[in-house]
């Protein structure tokens, strides 16, 4: 055999797993925190500290074991227990299920409703089955399937800042806190704590990597965290708050570098927060 054939064969391209080609397109990448994950991928020489995917699996089966131990502890709620919250919540549902929209009694809920998402969220319920008693069974299962999704971002903020097998420790402290007594209940909060929990960990990582999409993933979760809870909108000030502090703290040689990629939601989230405030000055009770 020739020189040539002993050579050794190039080595493959290395394989671009669907989460590096999503956050490449929709330009949020996050090396460090993809920094963690590398450490874990095969070495030159074909060695291999540990499988990539691992804390990822891991992550899904602490999202599964907690929807299981929720789902089993709602089941021994048979009667709503907040009121009158729950009983509200479940006829609007029904109404939402039975083409009737938002009514309540037969006519529109008293004070109108302004933070309706979790109330489409559970309407499914109702299609499934004419038994209101398994209705309401499902319609818990559902929430608990909710209320446990904010692993997700927990795992995703804290793998910035440590190894991703370290990082499931903050993930399961979420999910067994004593918040999550709100899994067997249908309350807007099921919906609104992973939501709220998602705007939160993609703001810190918008400031972490300036310039990067993460800021309009914030806004977004905010909008619909707010949607599902009309206190949460709280979060577009908040979000605010930091881009002009993130903004400020530049410096004169560097703030208008900072604010250019930003300009469009800070005036964005600037108008936001005007609107919502005259909103709230004119008829506090809108909260």
């Amino acid at each position: 055999m020739g020189a040539k054939g002993k050579q050794a064969a190039p080595a493959p391209a290395p394989v671009e797993n669907p989460w590096r080609r999503f956050t490449r397109w929709s330009g949020m990448n996050d090396p460090e925190a993809d920094a963690h994950l590398d450490d874990d991928a095969p070495d030159a020489e074909g060695g291999s500290a540990g499988p990539t995917w691992l804390p990822v699996a891991l992550l899904v089966g602490i999202y599964a074991l907690a929807v299981l131990i929720y789902i089993l502890l709602g089941r021994g709620q048979e009667l709503p227990q907040v009121s009158p919250d729950e009983y509200q919540y479940t006829a609007l549902a029904r109404s939402v299920a039975d083409g009737n929209g938002l009514t309540y009694n037969g006519g529109p809920i008293s004070g109108g409703l302004r933070a309706a998402l979790y109330i489409y969220a559970i309407a499914p319920a109702w299609l499934v089955t004419d038994s209101l008693t398994q209705s309401y069974e499902i319609a818990k299962a559902m929430s608990a399937i909710m209320v446990c999704t904010v692993v997700f971002p927990t795992w995703l903020l804290a793998r910035r800042y440590m190894p991703p097998l370290v990082a499931l420790i903050p993930a399961v402290i979420m999910v067994a806190g004593s918040g999550m007594t709100s899994s067997g209940q249908l309350i807007m909060e099921n919906l609104a704590l992973p939501l709220a929990t998602a705007s939160l960990a993609a703001l810190v990582t918008a400031l972490a990597r300036p310039g990067s999409r993460w800021l309009w993933v914030s806004f977004a979760f905010a909008l619909l965290a707010a949607w599902s809870r009309a206190q949460l909108a709280v979060l577009i000030p908040i979000i605010l708050l930091a881009l002009i502090v993130d903004i400020a703290a530049q410096g004169r040689s560097g703030w208008r570098e900072r604010l250019r990629p930003n300009r469009w939601l800070l005036g964005l989230t600037a108008a936001v927060t005007l609107v919502v405030g005259i909103v709230i000055l004119a008829k506090p009770s809108v909260l």
